[in-house]
């Protein structure tokens, strides 16, 4: 906290001066840019004559101009440092944003009267029409066709790159976390998990902003390739077409510069997850690294650009079709680009329908960036962690279908259609048959098919755990084991809305036994109601207490408890203990991985703890626990389990998979440390 209090006021002077600070810049950039004129043979976007620059009168013009720009921006700078001490609303992000957009308006605006004003001053002082070298408006400089190929390739795939980010995103889209504005629990199931519209958009967002700044670059290409007068620029006919190539190539480099970085915040969400496997760290030093360079890139091909313009210029039009001294417009001119009277490069024939289409895909860029939602991960509260929703939860046209028959499957008169909606469904996705199948059980509805959905899936997910192996055991086998248990709950709860009593009691039990998740064992409870037997089921609800489940179901138990005349529940601790023959004297404590195959381990293996006691492997191998799992499919169940001697007796305890994965990566943490 207190690192916090003093990095507080550093943050304020930060956000304080920081606009002054661009402001600055900005001007300065600009200045620069307005010396680079010298040379063209205009001057405040007039033309005259060879040498004017260097004459009294251009002097005192230029330095007035100077002067007024330096007066204009430290007015400015004074009043953004005056707001932002005064007003700490300002410091609100989307406020402050706008607020800094403003002042560069306001720079911009004044910067452009300022330069209005000089250019007025310089007027008298224009060369005639003749004294300059003109171009024929009737046509234009072709490029050649292998040149014209290599640049439509390298201007057209970055909108390739932008789609195969967009794929991407969908195809992991269940990796990404959750927003921040999702309605909902703290730490929803699938069944809670509905991605708005809007939020969506907001993980595209990026590549939207992307996909505008390429469908302008797009239309810029096409006015450089056909309708351009950039090679009629210059008295050296040599340097012509190498400048036009030259601007050409800086605006496909800055093309990809900007389609990367986007593509970069767009899959950032994906940074940490089997999709993207770097942590979000080096991902934002990557994003960060990668800004620096398309800065410097621009700086540098920038100032390449002035280093290689051209000497003296080819007006395309009189001075009265350089409106303000800067953007040309003359309809007769079939010219949609042009070289530019303001510092070196090219600018827009505003007169050409299409070159005022250009700028609207400018305007796209900023208004994309500022219109609709951007996304934000949702951390939780307690523990900082990112809730991520599972693969199928893609809100496609087949999604909506699937969410609104699970909605109705809950009501009387909508439960049959809504039933054969989520069948269907299931059927070709796989990853949502375990739950459909809970649900049908749940509502009583369709039980085939609810058993066979349920079957299925067991089958699928117990073939998957077969390649688990205690050689190489990993912390996302381990929550493998959730899912496993998971499946085999649902299962459990289908049988029993088919009558299989005994079934439905095997596979919860067994559930509850690996997984350690309450709901398992509350529905035991529920079967043992429905039984007539609410002794157990007071007693099962209490353990369930001990057992994961978030504050929702834990209100549930209390709730189901108190029904039962339970008004002050104690949470009753059960997991599974057996007691290991002891080999030697050795005291402590140690864990073991241990691997079933057909109800039995298989295989154990030392993982932590006492060294001492890490030939204890063979006589928990030897042990006879309890059943593992429900049926005798292919799975390999992996468990942690923590042996504990002393002097008496040693005692081995299972861990649950909830808790397995936890202290497998606490030991991987340790064992890094060490290293």
């Amino acid at each position: 906290m207190t690192q916090l209090h003093t990095a507080k006021p550093a943050i304020d002077l930060i956000l304080t001066g920081f606009p002054a600070v661009i402001l600055g810049v900005c001007a300065g950039m600009q200045l620069l840019m307005k010396s680079w004129q010298r040379g063209s043979a205009n001057f405040y976007g007039v033309r005259v004559d060879p040498g004017f620059e260097d004459r009294f009168e251009a002097r005192e013009i230029d330095h007035a101009f100077t002067r007024q720009v330096i007066l204009l921006t430290v007015l400015l700078m004074g009043t953004a440092l005056a707001v932002a001490h005064h007003f700490p609303l300002l410091k609100a992000p989307r406020i402050y944003a706008l607020w800094m957009l403003g002042l560069l308006a306001a720079l911009s605006l004044g910067m452009q009267a300022l330069y209005w004003l000089a250019r007025r001053k310089v007027l008298p002082f224009a060369a005639p029409l003749d004294a300059v070298r003109t171009v024929d408006l009737a046509g234009f400089v072709q490029l050649s066709p292998g040149w014209l190929l290599a640049y439509w390739i390298a201007v057209l795939l970055p909108l390739s790159a932008l789609g195969a980010a967009a794929l991407y995103l969908r195809a992991h889209f269940g990796l990404i976390p959750l927003p921040e504005n999702l309605s909902g629990l703290a730490n929803p199931g699938p069944q809670n998990l509905s991605w708005p519209a809007g939020e969506i958009y907001g993980v595209y967002k990026p590549l939207v902003t992307a996909a505008f700044a390429n469908l302008e670059s797009i239309l810029v290409a096409y006015a450089f390739n056909y309708r351009s007068r950039i090679s009629e620029w210059g008295a050296e006919v040599a340097s012509r077409g190498t400048y036009r190539k030259l601007l050409m190539s800086r605006l496909a480099i800055l093309q990809w510069l900007i389609t990367v970085q986007y593509i970069l915040r767009a899959i950032r969400p994906l940074a940490g997850t089997a999709a993207l496997p770097i942590s979000v760290r080096k991902f934002l030093l990557l994003s960060t690294f990668w800004s620096l360079i398309w800065l410097v890139g621009s700086l540098v091909l920038l100032y390449a650009l002035y280093k290689r313009r051209p000497k003296g210029a080819a007006d395309t039009g009189p001075d009265r079709n350089w409106r303000l001294g800067k953007y040309y417009c003359n309809p007769q001119d079939p010219a949609l680009i042009v070289p530019t009277r303001f510092a070196v490069g090219h600018t827009l024939n505003f007169g050409q329908p299409l070159a005022r289409v250009i700028p609207v895909f400018a305007m796209l860029v900023v208004a994309s960036v500022w219109i609709g939602p951007s996304y934000k991960p949702r951390p939780l509260p307690e523990s900082g962690a990112i809730v991520r929703g599972p693969t199928f939860r893609y809100p496609d046209s087949e999604q909506v279908a699937y969410h609104r028959a699970l909605d109705e499957i809950k009501q009387p008169e909508t439960r049959e259609r809504a039933a054969a909606e989520l069948i269907t469904y299931a059927k070709s996705h796989d990853a949502a048959a375990n739950h459909v199948a809970h649900v049908l059980a749940s509502s009583e509805t369709h039980l085939d098919d609810a058993a066979t959905l349920g079957r299925e899936s067991v089958e699928r997910i117990e073939r998957a755990s077969a390649r688990i192996s205690l050689d190489q055991v990993t912390i996302s086998d381990l929550k493998e084991m959730d899912e496993l248990a998971e499946y085999w709950d649902s299962l459990g709860m289908v049988h029993f809305a088919q009558g299989d009593v005994e079934s439905a009691k095997k596979y919860c039990r067994i559930a509850w036994e690996v997984g350690g998740e309450g709901l398992y064992i509350g529905h035991l409870a529920h079967i043992a109601l429905e039984n007539g037997d609410s002794g157990t089921a007071r007693h099962l609800l209490q353990v369930a207490l001990s057992g994961a489940m978030d504050q929702r179901e834990q209100d549930q138990t209390v709730k189901r408890l108190a029904h039962l005349g339970v008004d002050h529940p104690r949470t009753i601790n059960a997991p599974t203990v057996s007691t290991i023959p002891r080999r030697r004297a050795a005291i402590g404590t140690a864990d073991f991985l241990l691997q079933f195959e057909a109800g039995h381990p298989t295989k154990v293996k030392w993982i932590g703890g006492n060294k001492e006691l890490a030939d204890m492997e063979p006589a928990i191998a030897s042990t006879t626990f309890p059943a593992q799992m429900p049926d005798d499919g292919p799975e390999h169940v992996i468990r942690i389990g923590r042996l504990a001697c002393d002097s008496s007796a040693c005692k081995l305890t299972l861990l649950y998979s909830w808790q397995a994965a936890g202290e497998m990566r606490s030991l991987e943490s340790a064992r890094a440390q060490l290293r």
